[in-house]
């Protein structure tokens, strides 16, 4: 529904705050792209781990400021499975959006992965994929609706670095360990991620200010979901 719904509120004039996936082709991105466009409203994406200060820390704390980074784990497990996407559609997103945020647009060079679809799922409901990027670091989705517990970690590998983003870790949500040194928690204020996005898309509205996450940076996610989904082997049980 976000495309119909997204696109008769912006032909009404109003500002638009739509969930990820914004939409779920590539045709209905790029209409959706020039509808916002010729409206003059404010169209932002609800990539919510943008707006996580943790996350926040990793882009001004380290990437800025010259940390390199090879790999990118993202892991994903236990979530209800849904009826309108797959479970790539409905996790892929988070990773792309941060890969987008931190290091900018990839240029892929190779990927491999498959799906798998289980537990009377109509649609794929495992996914793994290991995509290599040829202007920063490769990232590694591991993602199901099925598994023994809730897991949503992301990991970044650097040259003699770990760095790990987990909202369950005890103690914060990041962890830090540089090699032969002693794991650090760095002191962070960490705010609701949610109301962090809405205040950035309230402001934006007021202002019109483009969006972090504005209806381009949807378009750039949702081609590289097709892109990447394409290269995806099924695997039938």
């Amino acid at each position: 529904t976000h495309f119909s719904l997204a696109s008769q509120a912006l032909a009404h004039g109003m500002h638009v705050l739509v969930e990820k996936p914004m939409v779920t082709s590539v045709e209905d991105a790029r209409v959706l792209e020039h509808t916002a466009e010729v409206s003059g409203r404010v169209c932002m994406v609800g990539y919510q781990y943008l707006f996580h200060d943790a996350v926040r820390y990793v882009k001004e704390e380290l990437v800025a400021r010259g940390v390199r980074f090879t790999h990118v784990f993202a892991e994903h497990s236990l979530s209800p499975p849904r009826a309108d996407v797959n479970v790539f559609w409905d996790v892929a997103p988070h990773a792309l959006s941060i890969l987008h945020y931190l290091f900018g647009a990839p240029r892929i060079s190779a990927v491999h992965g498959s799906f798998r679809t289980e537990g009377g799922s109509t649609l794929p409901s495992t996914v793994t994929m290991t995509m290599c990027n040829e202007n920063g670091p490769a990232l590694t989705l591991a993602a199901s609706w099925y598994g023994r517990e809730k897991k949503r970690r992301i990991t970044f590998l650097g040259e003699g670095l770990k760095i790990i983003f987990d909202e369950s870790l005890p103690g914060g949500p990041l962890l830090i360990q540089r090699d032969g040194e002693v794991p650090q928690r760095p002191t962070l204020t960490i705010g609701e991620p949610l109301r962090n996005q809405l205040e950035h898309f309230f402001a934006c509205s007021r202002s019109g200010t483009r969006p972090l996450t504005d209806v381009s940076f949807g378009r750039y996610i949702t081609e590289e979901l097709a892109a990447l989904e394409s290269r995806l082997i099924v695997c039938v049980s």
